[in-house]
């Protein structure tokens, strides 16, 4: 199986009109907790055919429809879900903070599920038939994906300080990802990204000045991986040598995934800037800053459009080439939690719809004009 996330990718949805913006057809109330009071839904929306699967802070997974029109309880957790879901094949895979990891089946029944030591935080990976599960005990899992049972387990790196690090505490951030033409995983942990073999040995590493909390991307193309601090560091390691290509500053801490471009890789601070820089590490191709903060979501890259949720509870779009502002979502009267609620990922559907779920367990769906010819 070969891991693939979408939110970090760059896609394409033909026959609509991005630089347009979007229109809000739909509002769905997902989920409530006592007393009918609303519960977070902080994991992005997973569109699987033309279901909608949403997962909850309660631990809730519901399914509705291609147009959001009805919303049906499919299953009750353990704990909360705060990382995004994924696809396995027709299951769907997910961690909770009780440090439940979950695979359900297509109608959202649990088909297997193991408990590990602490809580799940880190989205899972799959590489050559295994699963890679980060914990918050700064253990390293390798998982069957069949059964979920635990195949090696391993302590991650706990003796890197970044300034102001004190070690051996808890790391909810250790984020995963899968450089595949090398056979790596690249595990940041802490001030520290690490490619380790796939029996979980550490091959390599280098050193931040502060902590990693954004997820990083890797160019297979340029053969490099891109990582961002929370002290404002951008560096481009070559995935051979594992020494830096390229290092910049921005203005701010990244806490948001980074996003690759046909032509460059995106970063957001949380006070506002947005930085390009291109995928060869020969430079800075644009910069910008916009009067809001944003957050830990991931952005989201369609055609040429950079597509991104902030604090403020609208959904932000630049031109990926050139910086240029597009469009960003106008609140709406009638719904009043717009301003203030937008927190998970923004999700872009293969028939063109924009899904992007909130604190107040409602998911929000947005469909843009035709192409016109």
């Amino acid at each position: 199986m070969r891991y693939k996330n979408e939110h970090l990718t760059p896609g394409v949805v033909a026959d609509v009109d991005m630089e347009a913006g979007p229109i809000l057809t739909r509002v769905c109330a997902v989920t409530s907790g006592p007393h009918r009071s609303p519960v977070p839904v902080w994991s992005p929306v997973v569109a699987r055919d033309q279901e909608r699967w949403i997962f909850d802070y309660a631990g809730q997974v519901s399914r509705s429809d291609e147009q959001l029109s009805s919303v049906e309880r499919r299953n009750q957790l353990k704990g909360s879900v705060y990382a995004p879901a994924q696809l396995l094949g027709a299951d769907l895979l997910v961690g909770t903070t009780n440090g439940y990891l979950y695979r359900l089946d297509h109608t959202g029944q649990t088909k297997a599920f193991v408990r590990l030591a602490t809580p799940v935080y880190a989205t899972p990976v799959v590489h050559r038939d295994f699963l890679y599960v980060s914990a918050y005990d700064n253990r390293l899992y390798r998982v069957d994906p069949a059964t979920l049972q635990v195949v090696t387990e391993r302590r991650t790196c706990t003796q890197v300080g970044g300034r102001g690090a004190k070690y051996d505490r808890a790391n909810p951030y250790a984020n995963l990802l899968v450089a595949d033409d090398h056979d790596l995983i690249l595990l940041c942990s802490y001030n520290r990204v690490s490619a380790l073999d796939l029996a979980l040995e550490e091959r390599a590493a280098f050193d931040l000045p502060h902590d990693i909390v954004a997820t990083p991307v890797y160019d297979h193309q340029h053969q490099c991986v891109w990582i961002a601090d929370t002290g404002g560091h951008v560096v481009a390691l070559d995935i051979v040598t594992f020494k830096p290509r390229a290092r910049y500053r921005v203005f701010g801490s990244t806490t948001a995934s980074l996003a690759i471009s046909a032509t460059g890789i995106v970063v957001t601070t949380e006070l506002g800037r947005i930085y390009a820089f291109a995928r060869d590490g020969s430079g800075r191709q644009w910069d910008c800053a916009v009067n809001v903060r944003f957050g830990y979501t991931a952005p989201l890259l369609i055609n040429h459009c950079f597509m991104v949720t902030h604090q403020a509870g609208k959904i932000l779009c630049l031109d990926a080439f050139t910086g240029e502002f597009l469009w960003e979502t106008e609140q709406e009267s009638e719904v009043k939690s717009l301003p203030t609620a937008i927190h998970g990922s923004p999700v872009m559907t293969s028939g063109g719809h924009l899904l992007v779920t909130s604190n107040d367990g409602a998911v929000f769906g947005f469909t843009f004009q035709a192409r016109s010819e």
